[in-house]
């Protein structure tokens, strides 16, 4: 949110679309999405189906997490050509290749995540070469099939002890 309000009065033409819900028992979770609703040009989608047209529609995709388990989001967004600005927490830094499919960040700094978000809205070649980038690193590595093997393999794998 911080990032946001830095980044949206220089960028009149850009849009911050929050899809998803708040996960857990979150006891900032219902003041956030109202703070975030007040700001301009914020669109809460909530719960999305159409995937396809969503990342269709977009040109960056940010998690700004603290701590972070497989971000699949990053995936998808990448799946789909567009580049990813995460913060600097496991999961994120395994997913985004720094400079190359998207840009990392530190925790918790808002100045850094404007940055990296300004440098990616006013560059349409950056984004495009490291959406093309992020997708052909998503194909290569997060496919159906080379998961499911890999799952495969480590359930035989815990069997087998």
């Amino acid at each position: 949110m911080r990032a946001w309000t830095r980044l949206a009065p220089s960028r009149p033409g850009a849009h911050l679309v929050v899809a998803g819900r708040v996960d857990g028992p979150d006891p900032e979770g219902p003041a956030l999405l109202a703070a975030l609703e007040a700001l301009p040009r914020t669109h809460l989608l909530g719960h999305v189906e159409d995937l396809e047209r969503l990342w269709a529609d977009t040109d960056v995709c940010v998690l700004p997490s603290y701590r972070e388990g497989l971000p699949l989001v990053v995936i998808e967004a990448a799946a789909a050509g567009v580049p990813t600005v995460v913060t600097d927490c496991t999961g994120g830094r395994e997913v985004v290749d720094d400079g190359t499919t998207g840009l990392v960040v530190p925790r918790r700094d808002a100045g850094a995540l404007a940055a990296a978000l300004e440098r990616l809205v006013d560059d349409g070649a950056l984004r495009t070469r490291m959406g093309m980038a992020a997708r052909e690193r998503a194909l290569a590595r997060y496919d159906r099939p080379r998961l499911w093997t890999a799952l495969e393999g480590l359930l035989r794998s815990a069997a087998r002890r």
